[in-house]
């Protein structure tokens, strides 16, 4: 009997972006009392999270995936800025901005979603798309979080959280288990050569 896969699609980062954030945050982050820290490995961008999905559907998600990617070609990502979500005093996520070319990042969500759609295996999301990188999740301090631990400082070379997007990844999840994400499938954008 196969069980059920939850799965998601996003854009991944490149090591060296990975390494500027590990970076810039490891210091700050160790003080910051989240219950829960993303596993470096688990950094991306989610595009969409499909959900739970029989392992026979990923050749479907997958036909979508490569035509939306075939129509979009790569584009400039950056990170920047450091934010929340839920109650700012405890906030349930703790993320890093994303920045660049925000308005192609807008039309691959937009063109992957409709496509998907197509497949009969997915439902869009009816919140606004607002990519990020998820740092951690669930604030335990005893107090509310300070202004000043919601600053991230910039690396002296800006370069270094800026990437050329070039292909969508089909990730599944593996709850419990860091890290916790595996890649199935990465489709190139248009343009790119395998």
């Amino acid at each position: 009997m196969n069980e059920n896969i939850r799965l998601f699609t996003a854009i991944s980062l490149p090591e060296r972006v990975r390494d500027a954030v590990r970076n810039g945050v490891s210091d700050r982050m160790a003080a910051l009392p989240f219950k829960r820290r993303t596993h470096p490995d688990d950094w991306h961008i989610t595009l969409h999270f499909i959900g739970d999905c029989a392992p026979a559907d990923v050749p479907r998600l997958e036909a979508a995936i490569r035509e939306s990617a075939a129509a979009s070609a790569p584009f400039t990502l950056s990170l920047s800025g450091i934010g929340t979500f839920g109650n700012a005093a405890a906030p349930a996520v703790l993320w890093l901005g994303v920045g660049g070319e925000q308005m192609r990042l807008e039309r691959l969500h937009r063109a992957l979603g409709e496509q998907l759609e197509r497949t009969g295996l997915f439902r869009p999301d009816s919140r606004p798309y607002r990519p990020h990188l998820t740092l951690a999740r669930k604030y335990a301090g005893t107090g509310p979080l300070a202004a000043d631990d919601a600053v991230w400082p910039e690396p002296s070379d800006a370069g270094a959280l800026s990437w050329e997007v070039r292909d969508i990844v089909l990730y599944r999840s593996h709850l419990g288990r860091s890290p916790m994400y595996e890649p199935l499938a990465v489709v190139p954008l248009g343009g790119v050569r395998p």
